[in-house]
């Protein structure tokens, strides 16, 4: 061994990347299911998936940015429904 090269871990050959970098079936299904989480926010959680982190990431944030939405409509509901009768009640 030359002295002036550093010494190669034994296991992986100098050339390939570690397993943990390179990409994987089951990568690409997570990377799907993350997508899928922010539109319909459930089904990850009914697939063998749910456990991974990743994938709870994103099923979070998919359900984080359909409150508001959901919020905001109810609130419109709401308010078509008691528009007219302030209008009928003569409070308006």
């Amino acid at each position: 061994m030359n002295p002036q090269q550093p010494a190669q871990p034994t296991g992986t050959p100098a050339n390939q990347p570690s397993p943990s970098t390179q990409p994987t079936q089951s990568g690409q299904k997570n990377t799907a299911m993350g997508i899928i989480a922010y539109i319909v926010f459930f089904v990850p959680l009914l697939t063998s998936s749910k456990n991974d982190p990743f994938v709870k990431y994103h099923v979070k944030q998919g359900w984080y940015c359909l409150l508001p939405v959901s919020d905001l409509h109810i609130l419109r509901i709401l308010d078509a429904i008691c528009l007219p009768c302030h209008i009928i009640a003569g409070r308006l």
